[in-house]
Protein backbone atom coordinates (compact mmCIF):
# COMPACT_ATOMS: atom_id res chain seq x y z
CA UNK A 1 0.00 0.00 0.00
CA UNK A 2 1.09 3.83 -0.29
CA UNK A 3 2.69 3.99 3.42
CA UNK A 4 4.98 0.68 2.87
CA UNK A 5 3.24 -0.88 5.42
CA UNK A 6 2.46 -5.24 4.58
CA UNK A 7 -0.46 -5.61 3.00
CA UNK A 8 -3.34 -7.67 4.96
CA UNK A 9 -4.16 -9.81 2.28
CA UNK A 10 -2.12 -12.58 0.69
CA UNK A 11 -1.66 -12.46 -2.87
CA UNK A 12 -3.62 -15.49 -4.52
CA UNK A 13 -2.02 -18.09 -6.78
CA UNK A 14 -1.69 -17.71 -10.30
CA UNK A 15 -4.11 -20.34 -12.18
CA UNK A 16 -2.49 -22.07 -14.80
CA UNK A 17 -3.99 -20.59 -18.37
CA UNK A 18 -2.40 -22.85 -20.46
CA UNK A 19 -3.99 -25.31 -18.70
CA UNK A 20 -7.78 -23.80 -19.53
CA UNK A 21 -5.87 -23.21 -23.23
CA UNK A 22 -5.28 -27.06 -23.76
CA UNK A 23 -8.65 -28.10 -22.21
CA UNK A 24 -11.02 -25.64 -24.47
CA UNK A 25 -8.95 -26.97 -27.57
CA UNK A 26 -9.58 -30.42 -26.55
CA UNK A 27 -12.85 -29.91 -25.57
CA UNK A 28 -13.84 -28.12 -28.94
CA UNK A 29 -12.58 -31.75 -30.45
CA UNK A 30 -15.15 -33.68 -28.41
CA UNK A 31 -17.89 -31.49 -28.72
CA UNK A 32 -17.42 -30.78 -32.45
CA UNK A 33 -20.60 -28.20 -33.18
CA UNK A 34 -22.96 -29.33 -30.79
CA UNK A 35 -25.46 -26.67 -29.17
CA UNK A 36 -25.69 -26.91 -25.36
CA UNK A 37 -29.12 -28.38 -26.93
CA UNK A 38 -28.13 -30.79 -28.68
CA UNK A 39 -26.04 -31.71 -26.01
CA UNK A 40 -29.15 -31.81 -23.47
CA UNK A 41 -31.03 -34.33 -26.39
CA UNK A 42 -28.55 -36.63 -26.56
CA UNK A 43 -28.09 -37.27 -22.35
CA UNK A 44 -32.02 -37.18 -22.65
CA UNK A 45 -32.62 -40.45 -24.78
CA UNK A 46 -32.92 -43.16 -22.81
CA UNK A 47 -32.25 -45.74 -25.44
CA UNK A 48 -29.10 -44.51 -26.84
CA UNK A 49 -28.68 -44.96 -30.39
CA UNK A 50 -24.89 -45.67 -30.67
CA UNK A 51 -22.67 -48.14 -29.23
CA UNK A 52 -21.32 -47.38 -26.08
CA UNK A 53 -17.60 -46.20 -27.57
CA UNK A 54 -19.35 -44.01 -29.95
CA UNK A 55 -22.04 -42.42 -27.13
CA UNK A 56 -21.34 -38.34 -27.48
CA UNK A 57 -22.22 -38.85 -23.83
CA UNK A 58 -19.68 -40.81 -22.56
CA UNK A 59 -17.01 -38.65 -24.85
CA UNK A 60 -17.78 -36.15 -22.72
CA UNK A 61 -17.90 -37.86 -19.58
CA UNK A 62 -13.63 -39.23 -19.76
CA UNK A 63 -13.13 -35.79 -20.59
CA UNK A 64 -14.79 -34.97 -17.44
CA UNK A 65 -13.39 -37.48 -15.80
CA UNK A 66 -9.63 -36.33 -16.53
CA UNK A 67 -10.03 -33.17 -15.87
CA UNK A 68 -10.89 -34.26 -12.21
CA UNK A 69 -8.45 -36.58 -11.93
CA UNK A 70 -5.95 -34.21 -12.67
CA UNK A 71 -7.26 -32.19 -9.88
CA UNK A 72 -7.16 -35.00 -7.47
CA UNK A 73 -3.44 -36.16 -8.56
CA UNK A 74 -2.27 -32.33 -7.76
CA UNK A 75 -4.85 -30.85 -4.83
CA UNK A 76 -2.01 -30.46 -2.33
CA UNK A 77 -0.06 -28.29 -5.04
CA UNK A 78 -1.49 -26.15 -6.68
CA UNK A 79 -5.44 -26.54 -7.60
CA UNK A 80 -8.74 -27.22 -5.43
CA UNK A 81 -12.22 -27.94 -6.36
CA UNK A 82 -13.26 -24.38 -6.80
CA UNK A 83 -11.25 -23.65 -9.57
CA UNK A 84 -12.47 -27.28 -11.32
CA UNK A 85 -16.26 -27.05 -10.83
CA UNK A 86 -15.53 -23.80 -12.44
CA UNK A 87 -13.56 -25.09 -15.67
CA UNK A 88 -16.45 -27.92 -16.00
CA UNK A 89 -19.02 -25.67 -15.47
CA UNK A 90 -18.14 -22.29 -16.91
CA UNK A 91 -14.96 -22.88 -19.60
CA UNK A 92 -15.93 -25.84 -21.21
CA UNK A 93 -18.14 -23.95 -24.29
CA UNK A 94 -21.63 -24.70 -24.21
CA UNK A 95 -21.34 -27.20 -20.77
CA UNK A 96 -23.11 -26.92 -17.31
CA UNK A 97 -23.40 -28.68 -13.92
CA UNK A 98 -26.95 -29.76 -15.34
CA UNK A 99 -25.43 -31.04 -18.22
CA UNK A 100 -22.64 -32.88 -16.24
CA UNK A 101 -25.04 -34.72 -14.24
CA UNK A 102 -27.35 -35.86 -17.59
CA UNK A 103 -24.23 -37.04 -18.74
CA UNK A 104 -23.30 -39.11 -16.14
CA UNK A 105 -26.85 -40.30 -15.74
CA UNK A 106 -27.21 -41.26 -19.27
CA UNK A 107 -24.14 -43.23 -19.16
CA UNK A 108 -25.50 -44.71 -15.42
CA UNK A 109 -28.87 -46.17 -17.19
CA UNK A 110 -28.44 -46.64 -20.78
CA UNK A 111 -24.72 -48.48 -21.09
CA UNK A 112 -24.02 -51.31 -19.40
CA UNK A 113 -20.68 -51.15 -16.75
CA UNK A 114 -18.44 -53.55 -17.74
CA UNK A 115 -18.28 -52.30 -21.42
CA UNK A 116 -17.78 -48.81 -19.94
CA UNK A 117 -15.61 -49.47 -17.25
CA UNK A 118 -12.97 -51.80 -19.61
CA UNK A 119 -13.18 -48.07 -22.06
CA UNK A 120 -12.82 -45.70 -19.16
CA UNK A 121 -9.83 -47.43 -17.87
CA UNK A 122 -8.45 -47.00 -21.67
CA UNK A 123 -9.12 -43.60 -21.97
CA UNK A 124 -9.03 -42.23 -18.78
CA UNK A 125 -5.62 -41.51 -16.62
CA UNK A 126 -4.88 -44.40 -14.28
CA UNK A 127 -6.14 -43.63 -11.00
CA UNK A 128 -3.88 -45.96 -9.06
CA UNK A 129 -6.38 -48.57 -7.99
CA UNK A 130 -6.65 -48.86 -3.96
CA UNK A 131 -4.70 -45.97 -3.84
CA UNK A 132 -6.14 -43.85 -5.62
CA UNK A 133 -7.31 -40.85 -3.80
CA UNK A 134 -11.27 -40.64 -4.54
CA UNK A 135 -11.26 -43.84 -3.35
CA UNK A 136 -9.82 -43.41 -0.47
CA UNK A 137 -12.29 -40.34 0.64
CA UNK A 138 -15.32 -42.15 -0.75
CA UNK A 139 -14.40 -45.33 1.44
CA UNK A 140 -13.65 -42.96 4.50
CA UNK A 141 -16.74 -40.93 4.02
CA UNK A 142 -18.49 -44.24 4.16
CA UNK A 143 -17.07 -45.62 6.96
CA UNK A 144 -17.24 -42.96 9.02
CA UNK A 145 -21.14 -43.17 7.71
CA UNK A 146 -21.49 -39.25 7.13
CA UNK A 147 -21.34 -38.83 2.92
CA UNK A 148 -21.78 -34.67 3.92
CA UNK A 149 -19.08 -34.55 6.71
CA UNK A 150 -15.69 -36.35 6.04
CA UNK A 151 -12.92 -35.25 7.34
CA UNK A 152 -10.35 -35.71 4.10
CA UNK A 153 -13.02 -33.50 2.57
CA UNK A 154 -11.13 -30.32 1.66
CA UNK A 155 -12.97 -27.17 3.01
CA UNK A 156 -11.00 -24.26 2.29
CA UNK A 157 -9.84 -22.99 -1.29
CA UNK A 158 -6.69 -22.65 -2.15
CA UNK A 159 -7.77 -19.43 -4.02
CA UNK A 160 -8.62 -17.64 -0.63
CA UNK A 161 -12.04 -18.55 1.55
CA UNK A 162 -13.95 -21.56 1.96
CA UNK A 163 -15.44 -23.37 -0.44
CA UNK A 164 -18.72 -22.74 -1.73
CA UNK A 165 -21.96 -25.34 -0.95
CA UNK A 166 -21.80 -25.74 -4.79
CA UNK A 167 -18.46 -26.87 -5.32
CA UNK A 168 -18.68 -29.43 -2.09
CA UNK A 169 -22.04 -31.34 -3.93
CA UNK A 170 -20.48 -31.28 -7.52
CA UNK A 171 -17.51 -32.64 -5.83
CA UNK A 172 -19.46 -35.75 -3.92
CA UNK A 173 -21.22 -36.36 -7.58
CA UNK A 174 -18.06 -36.57 -9.25
CA UNK A 175 -16.56 -38.47 -6.82
CA UNK A 176 -19.16 -40.91 -6.75
CA UNK A 177 -19.57 -41.35 -10.62
CA UNK A 178 -15.53 -41.87 -10.61
CA UNK A 179 -16.23 -44.84 -8.05
CA UNK A 180 -18.49 -45.84 -10.65
CA UNK A 181 -16.80 -45.50 -13.97
CA UNK A 182 -13.36 -46.21 -12.91
CA UNK A 183 -13.33 -48.82 -9.84
CA UNK A 184 -17.13 -50.60 -11.04
CA UNK A 185 -18.61 -49.13 -7.63
CA UNK A 186 -22.30 -48.59 -7.98
CA UNK A 187 -22.68 -46.63 -4.69
CA UNK A 188 -24.10 -43.42 -5.69
CA UNK A 189 -25.65 -41.51 -3.22
CA UNK A 190 -24.36 -37.77 -3.84
CA UNK A 191 -26.90 -38.19 -7.31
CA UNK A 192 -28.66 -34.65 -6.44
CA UNK A 193 -31.32 -33.42 -9.13
CA UNK A 194 -29.71 -31.23 -11.18
CA UNK A 195 -31.85 -28.24 -9.89
CA UNK A 196 -29.99 -28.19 -6.84
CA UNK A 197 -26.63 -27.34 -9.29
Amino acid sequence: NQNGSPSTKSAKPRRSGSMHLLWANSWKEVIEDRSSNRMKSESDSTQCSHSFDKCNCVKRVIFVMNIYKFWNDRKHIELDIDHIVEVITTELSNYSSKQMIRDFKHCHNSHEIDELYDLFQTKCKNCGGDDCHVLQRQNKDRNEGDINDGEDVQRTSTFGGGINTKSLRLMKILDDYHCYFLHKIDDIQADIDQDEV
